[in-house]
């Protein structure tokens, strides 16, 4: 009896366990077409993943579906596309590959966290850092086929590796640090800032610095790559091919912005992190207590990481405070202020006590964001999507395009048909005039979302139901 009481108890004090746990039980979601919400953005990435199973691997040239031909569109480095594609080869085209591979990286994400908390030398702090950054928006965004958790996860295993090189000099550290670091913002420039963590291990005047000189002239290479694809390549795909996702403001623009919608920025932190206020003001008593203690490793790491954060904010101009999922790139910050709050509680006679107390707090809490995910997962507010490129296979053939009422910048609608063309708002399709052009470019059939549009339009009908038109124009 005493053997199996140890044993749960040494079970549920590992952070291998809850990590196990939530994995496992969440694969049991991914196997969902892309209906839950931001279906623009995962559409946009499947028909990446899909172009370069189908048309060409060419990593160079970042294609989705709407344009006279599919369009290049100037995007991040589509290395998470890439290997969506590699299972699409092996297994068939999917709707589950997307959301396996961006699951399974950010859970190898979570741990190597936990490993470099670990450095810390507060298995606690590390404990409850990393579960608390499970518990949070970063979980919602895991199980879609979107590249933000993924990128954020190659760049804590880089980091991982950072600090081992930076403390052995080890050649394959300094390999692998390089690569996770320079794929990881290649995916997602923003996840510069959890690179703060490594100010600990560069200053540290016991460490070697030989290795600190060559991890410098890695971090410039990896820099210089990233650099070239965001402001060389991307730019040049922008001016050759006329597409844009990515709009950057000026700082003083971004200011501007900011100063004007400060309580919808801090909202992002407060109310959408973790989805409850008490995870939000206990990240800000963990690092309120490390400014009383003088714990100056963890108030460096949050003084650089707030700036860098605070740079990309204005950056982005009104972009992040709209979108929920730009916020995941300061989580780890928050997760570590979390932890170091929970560090505090830990007292060696009362060990046990403490940490169970610590553990059911946290698992209540655990329980916001988990709702989110079961709320995202039972949307079936587009699942009329889902018969339309059956649909149309009775009208035209895959290689044919069509014109969709899903406006310029959405390629939802698009993704559906299984096809390329068109994407327009409700006015255009009603421009006579302009279909013989559209026509002559391969134009076969015009498809409105009734929940779109409710007028008709003035061509031949050809199918008609309660959420889809088709017309031949």
């Amino acid at each position: 009896m005493g053997n199996s009481s140890e044993y749960i108890k040494h079970l549920v004090s590992s952070i291998e366990f809850w990590l196990g746990l939530v994995f496992v039980i969440g694969l049991l979601t991914l196997n969902y077409p892309p209906l839950d919400a931001h279906t623009w953005r995962q559409s946009l990435t499947l028909m990446i993943a899909k172009n370069l199973y189908e048309l060409s691997p060419n990593v160079m040239y970042p294609t989705y579906n709407i344009g006279h031909h599919p369009g290049i569109i100037p995007t991040e480095f589509p290395l998470y596309n890439f290997i969506i594609s590699l299972f699409y080869r092996v297994f068939g085209y999917n709707d589950w590959a997307g959301r396996f591979v961006n699951w399974s990286v950010t859970f190898v994400g979570f741990y190597y966290f936990y490993k470099t908390l670990l450095k810390f030398n507060a298995k606690r702090m590390a404990f409850f850092a990393t579960f608390f950054l499970m518990g949070s928006v970063v979980l919602v965004y895991a199980r879609k086929t979107m590249p933000d958790t993924f990128a954020l996860s190659l760049v804590l295993i880089g980091v991982y590796h950072s600090w081992n090189y930076l403390e052995s000099a080890k050649r394959k550290d300094g390999v692998l640090a390089f690569l996770f670091i320079c794929f990881g913002l290649l995916s997602k420039i923003a996840f510069l800032p959890p690179m703060s963590i490594l100010l600990i291990p560069f200053f540290d005047r016991e460490l070697p610095q030989k290795a600190k000189s060559y991890f410098f002239g890695l971090m410039i290479l990896a820099g210089a790559t990233v650099g070239w694809w965001y402001f060389y390549w991307m730019p040049y795909l922008k001016e050759t091919y006329h597409n844009q996702l990515i709009w950057p403001v000026s700082l003083a623009e971004g200011w501007k912005i900011f100063s004007h919608t400060l309580d919808e920025h801090l909202g992002r932190f407060r109310d959408k992190v973790y989805r409850n206020h008490v995870s939000f003001y206990l990240f800000l008593a963990g690092i309120l207590i490390a400014f009383a203690k003088r714990n100056w490793k963890i108030v460096s790491v949050f003084l650089l990481y707030s700036v860098i954060t605070f740079l990309f904010i204005l950056k982005t101009g009104d972009v992040f405070y709209k979108h929920e999922y730009y916020v995941i790139l300061y989580v780890p910050m928050m997760a570590i202020g979390v932890g170091y709050f929970f560090e505090q509680f830990h007292f060696k006679k009362m060990q046990s006590l403490t940490f169970g107390l610590s553990l059911v707090v946290a698992l209540v809490l655990f329980f916001f964001p988990a709702r989110r995910i079961y709320r995202d997962w039972t949307n079936q507010d587009a699942s009329y999507y889902l018969p339309l490129e059956s649909i149309l296979d009775e009208y035209v053939s895959k290689e044919d395009s069509v014109m969709v009422n899903g406006g310029i910048f959405n390629p939802s609608l698009m993704y559906f048909t299984g096809r390329h063309g068109w994407s327009f708002g409700n006015q255009t399709l009603k421009v006579v005039d302009d279909m013989p052009i559209y026509k002559e470019r391969g134009l076969k059939v015009i498809v409105v979302d009734r929940h779109q549009m409710k007028d008709s339009l003035p061509y031949e009908l050809l199918f008609g139901n309660d959420d889809f038109l088709i017309y031949r124009p």
